[in-house]
């Protein structure tokens, strides 16, 4: 997480608050108070089984390049609602491996930049189950 001072004050607290936010006072009755941004990525793997196929969204491992994710950068995919990442801001793209027979569909929406307070859902399209005969 990223501290960026918001408020200076000289012994009045902020008239506002929020949950995100805290407080400090130092001697003299002197507050600082910190607003805490992140940015979170919001990952929804979606499957698709057709052709044969029984994979489920948690069988696909995403990866978030570019970036640092909170309890690391891989994770298994997850159905809506998806996995929700918090990261630090920067350039990222999004990545999956998966059982043998399907093939992904890339979103574009699966390369950008984050900033702080910012959130961002990605699809990054779903993984169908190749026709028996085709190459996957």
């Amino acid at each position: 997480m990223s501290r960026v001072p918001t408020t200076y004050s000289n012994g009045t607290a902020n008239a506002c608050p929020s949950s995100a936010s805290s407080e400090y006072t130092y001697g003299y009755g002197y507050a600082y108070e910190y607003q805490y941004q992140n940015a979170h990525l919001i990952v929804i793997k979606h499957v698709v089984n057709d052709n044969g196929g029984s994979a489920t969204a948690s069988q696909f491992t995403m990866t978030i390049n570019g970036v640092t994710a909170t309890g690391g950068n891989s994770f298994p995919g997850a159905e809506s609602p998806g996995t929700n990442k918090t990261v630090t801001p920067g350039s990222y793209n999004v990545t999956e491996t998966g059982p043998a027979g399907y093939v992904a569909f890339a979103s574009p929406g699966c390369t950008g930049t984050i900033a702080l307070g910012e959130t961002l859902w990605l699809w990054p399209g779903s993984s169908r189950r190749a026709r028996p005969g085709s190459a996957a």
